[in-house]
Parts: C-alpha cells; structure tokens; sequence
C-alpha cells in the first residue's frame, strides 16, 4: 500500500480507536454496579468477571488460528464487533429488583473505621429466579466478550502492519487515541446518566449508558468499512523447534518474568472491589465514570514516551517500579472515605498499564528466538489478561464479603510487596545468568545477549 494511502488509513484506524475503546469503557464503568443493582452480590459478581479473562485465555488462541487460516479477518472484525455489542447491550435487559429498601442496613465495623451496607434480596425475588439471572449475566457478558477478543486481536495487529509502511508513526501513537477517547466519551456517559436520572423516568437509570455504549459500537463499525485489513503475509508455516522452546521457556529469568505477569494479573483483578466499594461510598455515575478517565490520562503520557524509558531503564527496572506501584495504589484504596478522593490515585496507572505492557512486549521480543516473538508474547498475555485476573476475580468476590473491602487491599498490598522483594532478591543472585543484561542496565533478555555472544558480539560496559 502507498504511504498516502496508509496514512489516510490511519486516520480510520484512531477513530475506531476512539469509539470503540471510548464504548467498552463506558460498559466497564457500568457492568460491576449494575450487577449489584439487579441484586447479585459480590462472590456472584467476582464470578462473573472472572470468566472474561477465562475466555480471553481459551479463545484467543482459536480466534486467531481460525482468521488466519481461512483470511477472513475482515468478516470476523465485524462479526465480533456486533456479536459484543449485542449481547453486552443484552445485558440491560436483565431483570431489576431494585427497591428503595434494598439497602437497609448499615453496620460500622471500629477495626478498619468503615461503614458497608449489606444488600438483601428483595422478597418478589426467589432463588430459583436469582440464579437464572445470575447464570443469563455469566452467558450475556462471556458471549460478548468473545466478540471483544476477536476485535481487539485483529485490530491491534492490523495496526501494527499499517504503522510499518510509515517509519515515522507507532503503534503506541494510534493506540493512544483509544485512551482518549475513554477520557472525552465517559464523562459524557456519567453526566448523562446523572441529569437524565434526575429529571426523567427511563427503563432503569444505567439504561441511558447502555445506550451510548451500543451507539459507539455501531459507528465502529461503521468505520471499520474504510480500513484495509492486510495481514495475508501471516507466515503460518513458520515452525520453530523444541531447542527454541527450551531456550527461552528453561530460562530461570523468563520464568519468573511469568510469575510476576501471573502475580500482577491477579492484582488487576482488585478493579472489581474498587466499583464494589465505590458503591457503599455512594459514588455517582460521574464519579465511576471519571476514574477509567484519570486512568487514562495517567496511561496517555507514559505509554507515549514508554520506548525511551524502558530503553534507558530496561524492562527488569519497569517490572519493578510497576509492582511497587500497584503496592502504592492498593494501599491508597484501603484508605478511601470519600468516594471523589480516588480519582488521584487512578494516575498510578499510567505506570501499571502504560509502562508494563510496553515492557512486557520489548522482553518477549527479546527473549524468543527462532521466529517465536508472537508465541512467547501470547504466553505472557494469556497470563497477565487470562489465568491471573480470572482467579483474582475469582477470589476477591469471597474475600470482599469476608475481609470487607479495606482488609482486601491490604491483603493485596502485602502480597505484592513481597512479590517486589523476591524479585529484586532474584535479580542480585543470579547476576552469572543475567550478567550480560546487567552490564546493559537491564535494557535486554538473557536469551537475547546469549545469541549475542553466538554471533560474535562484544559489548563491555562497566556496572
């Protein structure tokens, strides 16, 4: 394709960007609080959202495999752009329970100076119907996050591929609008849902965000029809051997790298007590709303200079400052009192996704040999979006009705922390494996200076 004409392209590309990203966040603003509103409680509620990341890890794969190997990625960009916006749109439709006096008890517990409101079940609502809604949420939501992974998928590798015909663009530079677009389109969505609620009577008072998510999908789409899909030089016959696998999966380093991908997936996970908690402060629509807003406007900086930090740093560095980070952030949120008072700790995670993802990439990249970049990356995210964050979620529904909400982060502060130390400890003893890479200041993989050394490269570089 001409310059020209991919660049032209690229404009497309940041306004599918924009809507699209900008629509899913405004549904994951909505989704844990809608579910309590319907009557779920926290265990059913970490269910749920512990089987999107399941789905991430067992159908991504498959998805992948399946437009590759039949050229379809254009038809399977759309259908799952619709099969998402259709069943997480579906899920408005769930049955709402919601009376004034569903919350009806307030108990202030002395030992961590918080107050939680406890939800009961109204008395219209029979456990034989609870758990068909419960089990049509767990349908509704894994349907649609099917659809999701086909879309993210493809539309990040296609960029990828348009991105190389201009050596002066990124995939960091496109991507980056999807932020943006989180940052313009949910406060809209949260003031909307505010003054509509106030002043008029609709189908249930998260409807109106429902709406505006299903309007940001469909124009997606829309916009997907002027964007060229070209990955028909996919190489599927590339095959590496069992030496590759052995190299780079045998490597103490790489194994821990996996560990702390596992470990952090788990601590993403705390995102769904965050909106719990919010919940028993009273927070308004406006107010969940702008916390995936200052996310982004914490992630849009540092991801956009993420390549000079984690070249001058190096991606051990990173991982470290990002544990510590999310050690900083889960503390902060043990100690909310007002629901308005989290949207400063949000900036944290322009270091918890705006320089861990980048990392993460640039260390795969490193680390695989043999043509085995793409695998070893797939690896890496089926653990960090898949296995992790679905047993976190798993776990912290329980924990949240058991701990409460501040003993959890807590808990999870600790945890990470003593992450931090058993890979700063690591790192120092194994300085004979990683000696190459802490000569670099840990700007390159043990795998990759090893295939240094085959090749003739001699680089020395006092410590």
């Amino acid at each position: 394709m001409p310059a020209h004409n991919a660049r032209r392209c690229l404009v497309f590309v940041k306004a599918v960007y924009f809507v699209y990203i900008g629509g899913r966040s405004v549904f994951a603003s909505l989704i844990v609080a809608f579910l309590a509103y319907i009557g779920l409680n926290p265990a059913e509620i970490g269910i749920i959202r512990g089987v999107q990341p399941s789905i991430c890890f067992l159908f991504s794969p498959v998805i992948g495999m399946i437009s590759d190997r039949f050229g379809i990625h254009k038809q399977v960009i759309l259908i799952g752009t619709a099969t998402m916006g259709l069943f997480w749109f579906s899920t408005a439709f769930l049955p709402s329970y919601h009376t004034e006096e569903q919350f009806i008890e307030d108990i202030t517990r002395s030992d961590h100076q918080m107050s939680t409101r406890t939800t009961a079940i109204p008395s219209n609502l029979d456990e034989a119907d609870h758990k068909m809604d419960f089990y049509l949420a767990i349908i509704l939501v894994a349907l649609g996050d099917m659809g999701n992974i086909a879309v993210v998928l493809i539309m990040d590798s296609n960029t990828e591929s348009l991105v190389r015909q201009i050596p002066e663009c990124s995939y960091c530079q496109q991507r980056l609008w999807g932020s943006i677009g989180a940052v313009i389109i949910l406060p809209i969505a949260g003031l909307m849902l505010d003054l509509i609620n106030r002043n008029s009577v609709v189908y249930h008072e998260y409807f109106p965000g429902f709406l505006l998510f299903l309007a940001c999908i469909l124009l997606s789409m829309f916009l997907w029809c002027y964007i060229p899909v070209e990955l028909g030089d996919t190489r599927l016959e590339e095959r590496f051997n069992l030496a590759h696998v052995k190299t780079t999966f045998g490597n103490p380093s790489f194994a821990m790298f996996l560990l702390i991908a596992f470990a952090l997936g788990v601590t993403a996970s705390q995102d769904t007590a965050k909106y719990l908690f919010l919940e028993e402060l009273n927070a308004s629509h406006l107010n969940r709303s702008l916390c995936i807003v200052f996310t982004c406007l914490g992630v849009i900086p540092l991801m956009w200079y993420s390549k000079s930090i984690i070249d001058r740093l190096g991606a051990e560095i990173v991982f470290c400052l990002v544990i510590l980070t999310w050690v900083i952030q889960s503390v902060l949120y043990s100690f909310l009192c007002n629901p308005w008072s989290v949207l400063p700790v949000e900036f944290l995670n322009g270091v918890c996704f705006g320089l861990w993802w980048p990392a993460v990439t640039s260390y795969c990249k490193d680390s695989s040999s043999g043509g085995f970049a793409v695998s070893v990356l797939a690896v890496a995210n089926a653990l960090y979006n898949g296995i992790g964050p679905a047993v976190g979620s798993l776990s912290v529904g329980f924990m949240y009705r058991t701990l409460g909400p501040r003993l959890l982060f807590r808990g999870v502060a600790c945890i990470d922390n003593l992450l931090l130390f058993v890979y700063i400890a690591f790192l120092r003893f194994h300085r004979k494996q990683m000696s190459l890479s802490c000569n670099y200041g840990y700007r390159r993989s043990p795998c990759a200076d090893q295939e240094g050394n085959d090749s003739g490269e001699k680089k020395e570089t006092s410590v």
